[in-house]
């Protein structure tokens, strides 16, 4: 794993410079590891609460735990979780509960607004992180028991990002393993992953659903900066392979629900999305997935939000 000294104007970038309260369910004691997970969907908390309780951390793994609520019900429901968490797994070190008071944005809201909310959120995080590792989580998303341990061995190995196998639940149901082919003027195109045998790939785009990451690397991304048509997340990770090697792991498998479906990786029914910037814009097109199944009802259907689905494997 690669050394990264100290930087002060790197240091200074996130700063944890939101203005939000901080409950300290438990003061962590020396984390090597800083578990961070934003919370908005209060009917995604009991299934990620059981989930992770039955997780596989690393010892002295500290949990930073963002809710961007405005309910102090839900928020009082995450500390209490937080005490559950701690009293479950003997790897936690520490808990702290952030938050935000601020209204929910809609899964709907304009995309401009989310995602300022949410790599403000990321601010927050690196702001706080005592720990060397960063293990990201989302509250719609529920990995393999072993998730971390199989993502932490690529860091071991020299990695300073990996992540672990989702399916999107929006127009097309493509897994986020992004790569980008480039010139010395910048990204031309990006392309999300279809599994053609081989388990660990290497990408140049992610998501924050499930990895783990160098946070000294995390503290190096401006989330200041975004290209057109890919999200934070995905420009995040971008930067970051330019420090060193980022990888999917196709093994790693993450559970991505919602309030009417349940969406599982299934190899078999990736869509292909690709962004390819020509005369003078960005156009996108999508591959396979559906076309090569006839189960209609357990593939995501193409339409202008979620809709049920048949969980697969």
């Amino acid at each position: 794993m690669p050394t990264w000294p100290p930087i002060s104007s790197v240091d200074l970038l996130h700063p944890n410079r939101s203005n939000h309260p901080v409950s300290a369910v438990k003061a962590p004691e020396s984390p090597s590891h800083t578990l961070v997970v934003p919370f908005s969907r209060p009917w995604a908390w009991p299934r990620w609460l059981a989930c992770f309780c039955a997780c596989w951390l690393p010892p002295r793994t500290e949990v930073i735990d963002l809710v961007d609520h405005d309910d102090p019900s839900f928020f009082d429901q995450v500390e209490q979780g937080m005490r559950t968490l701690l009293a479950t797994n003997e790897a936690l070190c520490g808990a702290r509960v952030v938050w935000t008071r601020q209204a929910p944005l809609d899964e709907w809201a304009d995309i401009g607004a989310r995602r300022a909310r949410i790599t403000g959120h990321w601010e927050t995080f690196l702001g706080l992180a005592q720990g060397a590792i960063i293990l990201g989580a989302e509250d719609d998303t529920l990995p393999d028991p072993d998730a971390y341990k199989r993502l932490l061995e690529h860091l071991e190995a020299g990695a300073v990002f990996a992540q672990g196998t989702c399916i999107g639940r929006w127009d097309a149901g493509m897994v986020p393993h992004w790569t980008c082919h480039e010139d010395d003027r910048g990204p031309l195109s990006w392309q999300t992953g279809a599994y053609d045998g081989v388990d660990t790939v290497d990408i140049q785009g992610g998501g924050w659903y499930c990895f783990a990451a160098v946070t000294e690397a995390m503290r190096r991304v401006d989330f200041g900066r975004s290209t057109e048509p890919i999200g934070p997340d995905v420009w995040a990770c971008y930067q970051l392979s330019k420090l060193g090697r980022c990888v999917g792991d196709w093994r790693v498998q993450c559970l991505h629900v919602a309030e009417t479906m349940d969406l599982s990786p299934n190899r078999e029914v990736v869509d292909v999305v690709t962004y390819r910037f020509l005369h003078g814009r960005w156009r996108a097109t999508t591959t396979g997935g559906r076309g090569r199944v006839d189960r209609s009802r357990e593939v995501q259907l193409w339409g202008s939000g979620p809709k049920p689905f048949g969980t697969v494997r």
